[in-house]
């Protein structure tokens, strides 16, 4: 065989496994950015300041997860004065996965989630309530 078709055959060989590569990263889905980022990006210092307060009352609010189960527990305290709670289950890999949660009012002190209405995998569980006229949001990542 000459150097020609070693070459032609070289080349080829590229080719193809450059168009694979090209063909599998057309097929990853990749939502990195959200939906509606301009209307966040303008609410940001206010999300600063629930972040804020979200995070002086961390102690007092907990997520975990055992037998099956995700317990999200709020402390006595802080339970009977909280309105309007909020869970969003984000999943950065892919936004179809994520879901929001409503839990009822009157708050309960611990709140169960059956774990099999959730995608397994790395999630955050973003956390919003108002307390006292103050919006809070708290967050805490869980591998499911």
């Amino acid at each position: 065989m000459s150097w020609g078709y070693r070459i032609l055959i070289a080349y080829i060989a590229g080719v193809l496994f450059i168009s694979f590569f090209v063909y599998k990263s057309m097929q990853v889905n990749i939502d990195l950015a959200e939906e509606n980022y301009y209307e966040k990006e303008l609410k940001f210092n206010d999300f600063a300041i629930s972040k804020k307060n979200g995070d002086s009352i961390g102690g007092q609010v907990s997520v975990t997860m055992s037998q099956g189960q995700l317990k999200i527990k709020f402390d006595d305290s802080l339970v009977r004065f909280i309105q309007k709670p909020k869970i969003e289950v984000y999943y950065p890999v892919n936004k179809i996965f994520d879901k929001i949660l409503q839990l009822n009012t009157p708050l309960q002190p611990l709140n169960v989630i059956d774990v099999s209405k959730l995608h397994k995998g790395y999630c955050i569980f973003k956390i919003t309530f108002e307390l006292q006229g103050q919006a809070y949001y708290w967050e805490h990542s869980l591998n499911i």
